[in-house]
Order: structure tokens, then sequence, then C-alpha cells
């Protein structure tokens, strides 16, 4: 029998559920405008943090937004990040995310 073990959520921005030894993170509708967002952004690091100090994880699978974006919400997200002057290394980190 599967036991879930751990949970993390943020709604609208991602979920993370493990059972037995596979994490699933399911990233939600509103995820590019608060990976914009330092505060809420960290939270999502350490999120994979805690996904790498656990050694019985063995699996993580990474699922998209059920709903599409589409080319306006990129658009959005990136005028938002030219908007707040991110310095080089914060650009990058959350486009890694």
């Amino acid at each position: 029998m599967s036991v879930e073990k751990t949970s993390y959520e943020r709604p609208g921005f991602y979920a993370l559920k493990q059972i037995d030894d596979v994490a699933t993170l399911k990233l939600g509708k509103n995820f590019l405008s608060n990976a914009i967002d330092l505060a809420i952004k960290n939270s999502l690091v350490d999120v994979f943090d805690h996904i790498a100090e656990k050694n019985e994880i063995k699996v993580l699978v990474i699922m998209n937004c059920q709903e599409q974006i589409g080319c306006k919400g990129y658009i959005d997200f990136y005028r938002q990040v030219m908007a707040n002057e991110f310095d080089r290394r914060s650009i990058q980190r959350m486009c890694n995310i």
C-alpha cells in the first residue's frame, strides 16, 4: 500500500506530494507571476532543497499546469521581469526554476 509522506502546497504556484519513493511537483496556473516575487519564489527553491535532502525520494516528476499559459502569459512574465530590474543572477535563477 502506498503512503503519502510529504505534502507542500502554495495554491496557484505549486504542489509537491511524495508517495513512497516518488515525488510529484505540479506547477500551478499562477506559476510565472509567482516566480517573479522573490519571497514566494524562494519557497520553491526550499522545496527543491527538501527533495535533495530526502534520500528516500528516487524520482521527481515535474508536471506543468493543466491550464495553458499561452503567449500572453509569457510576454507578461518577461515584461514584469524587465520592469523589476532584477540582477543577472536572479534572472538566471528564475529561468532555471
